[in-house]
């Protein structure tokens, strides 16, 4: 399945706090991103399986209820383990080099973040994982 470039990327975002989704939804939709903003992990997986030939990057939060971060990652990645993901992580600890290798995983951001770094690791991600 080929995937669909609209604007410049449709950008799945996935996080239990409605107030960083909405954030998130603003910053993107500024800088010209198609997002799209689920509060539950679970919502996010099935749409996910439904359409991810749509979708060009997924932005997740690491601590959610239900189905934590990297388990919605693997699930994610056993669907289509070509769309890049990048965590978002409230807490000091992060991921290691390793563990992100591990799991696929393009990129990790600490929560808050600046908006130009957001941009930035999407776009670096992007720009990794475009299709020859």
């Amino acid at each position: 399945m080929e995937k669909e470039m609209t604007s410049k990327g449709r950008i799945l975002i996935v996080d239990d706090e409605p107030a960083i989704v909405a954030l998130l939804n603003d910053i993107l939709t500024a800088y010209e991103y198609t997002p799209i903003g689920v509060g539950d992990s679970l919502q996010a997986l099935e749409m996910f399986r439904e359409d991810y030939a749509s979708l060009d990057l997924v932005l997740t939060d690491l601590t959610m209820p239900n189905l934590p971060g990297l388990k919605l990652v693997q699930e994610l990645h056993k669907i289509d383990p070509t769309t890049p993901i990048i965590v978002l992580t409230g807490y000091t600890e992060s991921l290691s080099k390793q563990e992100q290798k591990e799991h696929f995983i393009a990129g990790v951001l600490n929560k808050p973040m600046m908006a130009g770094e957001l941009i930035e690791a999407i776009d670096k991600a992007l720009k990794e994982h475009a299709p020859a």
